[in-house]
Order: structure tokens, then sequence, then C-alpha cells
């Protein structure tokens, strides 16, 4: 126990403590800050020594470096790990080297920037032209800047939604110098509301697919179809956030007919199809690639938007770029089961992971825990198919589950799993099989003998 400033340690064996967590100087420096807080609350009472060597461990392990976790809560696009898991990049798509990210090499001269990953998103939605920036928020300010700014923006009341991290849609609209104009009701809006909305201040209507909430009961809301068909007739642009990234409702780059927890999921080919103007949605989602805003829509419509100073802000970057059109390429040549992680583990059949679910129980039994197989619901989650289960297995494990759960956090590769009535839930779907021996390694060495 210290009671005095001159008990405390000095950096050096204080940093000693957690000599390996992290380099050298970050060590030191976390200690010097950590020393400089103690002699504070010494005069608050007493510091433990060994408490100031905890505390120094959780700050160090609060900086490391991002690396790879296994995912073990049955949330596919679990936004706090990085939403959809990527496959390794292929050798000479990694984006690492020089890239002709902004060349024609054809002609030796610069060219489009990410023409052909753009192309190819025209072809994967039957729009004129796309363009690409680094998320969707922000493809959604830059759309509203260049075709609302200085105007207005018709939009229901019940899209005025809340994307998470308390960004909100009426911000957006906002921060793009654009005046909102509301309309309808929480539950309900009728075309006749957006009819009454339009002034000569109007340059929008605005769509927002609620993806990460679900309304049901007394519910209503125009077609996409009739509101497009209001926004031409008065020579104005409907733009639609779809949000969560579905190509197409169609889902042709899978086998068999599109799975039930797509069902009423807005489709950027669709949304088009229906009259928008522009439509907008994440890379990291339902498309199952890297963190990107992704627009697509009439080029009469993108190619102002691609020239605004705002453009080359979002700009997206050359490593991003060789994985979204990896996994553009997959959709486009049929592989995505196989190719993309988040289909193979969303399409994952049930037999399967109750399979690896008995196999993954045998070898924990030196544990000694009681383990049970289970049927679990799992989600896309992302902000995607709000609601919709995918049925799965998993685990559930009877132990110091809060304890045994927090120790999983702190592996090497951290083991992410949820804790349900007071049991360890190992939700199988969001884990590739290859890692189930990796699981099991960690599963056992938290056990201890």
């Amino acid at each position: 126990m210290i009671t005095e400033r001159r008990g405390l340690p000095q950096v050096e064996v204080l940093a000693r403590s957690a000599d390996g967590l992290a380099p050298g100087p970050t060590v030191r420096a976390e200690a010097r800050r950590l020393i400089a807080e103690a002699r504070g609350r010494l005069a608050h009472g007493p510091v433990e020594l060994g408490d100031l060597e905890a505390e120094l461990q959780v700050r160090l392990a609060s900086r490391q470096p991002l690396r790879r976790a296994l995912n073990a809560t049955g949330i596919l696009l679990h936004t706090n790990l990085g939403r959809a898991p990527l496959a390794p990049p292929a050798p000479g798509v990694d984006g690492l080297g020089a890239v002709p990210i902004e060349m024609d090499l054809a002609e030796g001269r610069r060219g489009g920037r990410l023409a052909a990953l753009e192309a190819d998103l025209c072809e994967l939605t039957g729009a004129e032209a796309a363009l690409v920036v680094n998320n969707n928020a922000g493809g959604l300010l830059l759309a509203l800047t260049v075709l609302a700014g200085g105007g207005e923006v018709v939009v229901s009341r019940g899209q005025l939604v809340e994307i998470g991290g308390s960004f909100r849609v009426p911000d957006i609209i906002v921060q793009g110098g654009a005046v909102l104009r509301e309309v309808g009701t929480t539950n309900r809006t009728h075309l006749d509301d957006y009819r009454s909305a339009i002034g000569e201040a109007t340059r929008v209507l605005l769509e927002v697919h609620p993806s990460n909430f679900a309304q049901v009961g007394f519910v209503t809301s125009p077609p996409l179809s009739e509101i497009a068909a209001l926004a031409n007739e008065h020579g104005l642009v409907m733009v639609h956030d779809i949000g969560s990234g579905l190509l197409d409702a169609r889902t042709p780059w899978l086998r068999g007919e599109p799975p039930s927890w797509l069902a009423h999921e807005p489709a950027a080919r669709q949304v088009l199809e229906a009259g928008a103007g522009v439509v907008t949605f994440s890379g990291d989602k339902l498309l199952g690639g890297p963190q990107a805003g992704i627009l697509c829509g009439a080029r009469e419509h993108l190619d102002p938007i691609r020239r605004h100073p705002l453009s080359r802000a979002l700009r997206f970057d050359k490593l991003r770029a060789a994985h979204l059109h990896a996994v553009l390429r997959a959709h486009l040549d049929g592989t995505a089961e196989t190719a993309i992680p988040f289909y193979r583990q969303a399409l994952a059949p049930l037999e399967d992971l109750r399979g690896r679910a008995r196999r993954l129980a045998d070898a924990l039994q030196p544990t000694g825990w009681h383990i049970e197989i289970v049927d679990v619901q799992d989600y896309a989650g992302g902000g995607a198919a709000a609601e919709r289960a995918i049925a799965g297995a998993g685990l559930a494990i009877s132990c110091e589950a809060d304890t045994v759960a927090s120790a999983l956090r702190q592996q090497r590769t951290p083991l992410v799993a949820t804790v349900r009535d007071g049991r360890l839930r190992i939700s199988l779907r969001t884990i590739d099989a290859a890692d189930d021996a990796l699981v099991a390694e960690t599963l056992l060495g938290v056990a201890g003998p």
C-alpha cells in the first residue's frame, strides 16, 4: 500500500511490469502518465502498486493495433467487429504497391479514378454511372450537398433515423446546406404528403431505408415508383439511401432462390428501375466488402457529384478499392457463396453448423464444463435485415460466464462471445469452419488445467 508520493514506483520499474505489451517508449509514456495521476489520487487515500500495474496493462491493451478476432456472437455484420469479414487479398490485387488507381494504361496517361471498379458497379446495378467514396454517410452528404444545397429536402418523418454513433439523417441534410422538410407521420406517409410539400425551393425527395429497425402494424408509405414519378413530374431528384447494400433483389450471384431473411430488403437495381435518380449504400454490409459509400444512378446527377470538391475529400483509397473490386468480381462471376466470407457464413447449412457444434463440444470435454448443443437465432446485423433471424447452432456452456467471456476477449486472438441466461454462448455461423480448432484451443486455454 502506497500512502506517500515517495512511495510511488519509478517510471522504469512500473514499465517493467508491462514489458512486451507495447513498444518501450509507449509503455514508459503510459507509466509516466499513470504515476502523475497517482500523485493526485494520494490526496484522497492510499494507492496499491498492484492496481497501478493492472491499470497500466489495461491502458496498453486499449492501444493494441487492430488484429484478427473470432466472432462468436451470431451477428454476421457486427459493427463493433468491423462489419463484413474480408477474405485475404488474392495475389496481384492487394493494392499495396503501385496500382493504376487513376491511370489509363492503354494511353499511358491520367484516367478516371477507379473507372473499372465503377464500371462493374454499373453492370451489377443497371446504373448509368457510379461513384465510390469512403462511407455511406459521406456518400449521402455528398449527394445532398450537390443536388439539394441551398434548397429543400423532403423526407418522411418515419425515415428520420439515427444511423449509429449519434449520427442522424436530419443532421446530414443540414450539413449538406439544405433545409429539411418533414412530411407525414412517424408511421404513415402518403403520396399527397409529398405533393403538398413541394414548392419552389424543393430540390430532392429523399427516401431513407430504416434498416436498423422495423415498423409493424398501422404503417404505410407510397411505392417508390410513385415517389419517383412525382419527383420527375416536378423536375426534382429522388435520392434513396438503402444503406445495407443489397445490389439486386434477385441475388443472381447466389445459387437458388434469395434467402428468406433478405425478403423486403431494398436493392439498388430495383430502386433505380423504380425511377430513383441516385441510390446510395454501404460496401461493408450485404455487399460483403470493405467500408465504402457507393452512389449509383443517372449520369446527369453523378457527374456533378463527382466534380464537387467534397468528392475529393471523401475519396476512396487503393487498399479498400482492391478489396471492393475483388468482391464485385465475385458477384459477377458467381463465386460469392465461397469467395465472400459474409455469404459463406450466412448461407452455411444448419446441419453443418450442428455437426461442428458436436465436434467442438467433444473437444471441450477436458474443461469439465457442462456443454449443451443448442439451436440459436443468428442475424445479419450491421443495420441490415432487421429482426429477420437466420437459424443457427452453437454451444451453451455452464461456467463462470462473465469471467470466462472477459478472459476470452483478452487472448492473443480474442474470441468475442455472448452471455445468455448466465451461460456462455458460442454461435458457430459467424466463425469460419477453418477456425474451429483455434476456438477450441482458446476455450481450453482459458479453462486451464
